[in-house]
């Protein structure tokens, strides 16, 4: 590990912008419903590659909202390297704003890509919460899902004939 003065030059560090960080791990925000938000971190293995698109799904049936966060990041500045020691996480909702995480072979999700984004949509029009998956360069990938139900208080009114 190098410091920045042993990489760059006494005058680009006294010209350049400086930026600090207070908080590194990946997480949500939670709104107290009194104007204050409370950050929550991730589950440590959800801290192993950077977070970047992240779906709030139903995914086992419980009720309780369930998140889906894509890792990995190709592209930082040459001094950092690559990001990519994630291959996609599923965490379950435990009804507090924490989650549980849901490991691969169980979940059957692995994108060990550089995952950009994540939504959620009905691809197959079973009525469960699918997962369209954005690649940086590359295809997007749909996760079919094929657990649990979504309870039927969730799920769409069908329109009126």
């Amino acid at each position: 590990m190098a410091e920045l003065s042993e990489i760059y030059s006494p005058d680009t560090l006294q010209v350049a912008m400086r930026l600090e960080a207070n908080e590194l791990p990946s997480g949500i925000l939670v709104n107290d419903g009194k104007g204050r938000f409370e950050f929550n971190p991730l589950p440590r293995i959800a801290q192993i590659a950077p977070c970047f698109g992240l779906a709030f799904l139903e995914a086992n049936g419980d009720s309780k909202i369930d998140l889906y966060v894509s890792q990995n990041f190709y592209g930082p500045q040459r001094e950092t390297g690559r990001m990519a020691g994630g291959v996609g996480l599923l965490l379950t909702g435990n009804g507090d704003a924490s989650f549980t995480e849901v490991g691969p072979k169980r979940s059957g999700i692995v994108v060990p890509d550089d995952a950009r984004q994540a939504v959620t949509l009905d691809a197959n029009g079973d009525g469960k919460d699918d997962l369209a998956i954005a690649v940086n360069n590359g295809r997007v990938r749909i996760m079919q899902h094929q657990g649990a139900t979504k309870p039927e208080s969730s799920r769409p009114i069908p329109p009126a004939l």
